[in-house]
């Protein structure tokens, strides 16, 4: 993870914003962290149409704690 905030294609940071972000919040359409929120997202607390986290949300998410 280079930067605090990042924004772009391939977004890595520790707030990721992009089509493929990672980071420990990460917001885009495959997004992988802590807090992920994305149309493919996984991490610990995840909202997603397709998630899949500890704590998730979505149309088909899948976890400890999902709704």
């Amino acid at each position: 993870m280079g930067r605090f905030i990042d924004v772009g294609q391939e977004a890595t940071g520790f707030i990721a914003i992009g089509q493929m972000a990672t980071g420990f919040f990460a917001l885009g359409q495959v997004a992988t962290g802590v807090i992920a929120i994305g149309q493919v997202a996984r991490g610990f607390i995840v909202v997603g149409q397709a998630g899949f986290g500890l704590i998730s949300a979505g149309m088909a998410s899948g976890g400890l704690i999902f709704s």
